[in-house]
């Protein structure tokens, strides 16, 4: 709900008018204001939730994906998830990923990066 707002339901996405002006017209002439959607297939939606997961205090619990992480990322995302963990932006244990305190503020450059 709101302007550029974007939602996720059942493996699709869709998000809404990003331009106010455009919005509040459509709203007031109570026309749909989704701007567009699209269908998420199974690796991007397992992407999302690792990246997501980033936001997270724990981080993402990468035993929980049903498959290696490693799969889930193509190898330049790789080296760029490796490249963070070099910079003291990513820390990896046997069980999580999780954005360092310095990490979280680049989250969503990192994230863009990766999905």
């Amino acid at each position: 709900l709101g302007v550029g707002a974007h939602s996720h339901c059942d493996g699709q996405r869709w998000w809404n008018i990003s331009n106010i002006d455009d919005y509040i017209k459509y709203t007031r002439e109570e026309k749909e204001v989704k701007e567009a959607q699209e269908t998420l297939n199974e690796t991007l939606r397992l992407r999302e939730r690792v990246v997501f997961g980033l936001r997270m205090n724990e981080g993402v619990n990468l035993k929980v994906l049903g498959q290696p992480w490693e799969k889930i990322f193509d190898q330049e995302q790789l080296n760029k998830i490796n490249i963070y963990i070099k910079k003291g932006l990513l820390l990896k244990s046997k069980t999580h990923l999780k954005a360092t305190d310095r990490g979280r503020l680049l989250l969503d450059e990192m994230s863009a990066q990766l999905i």
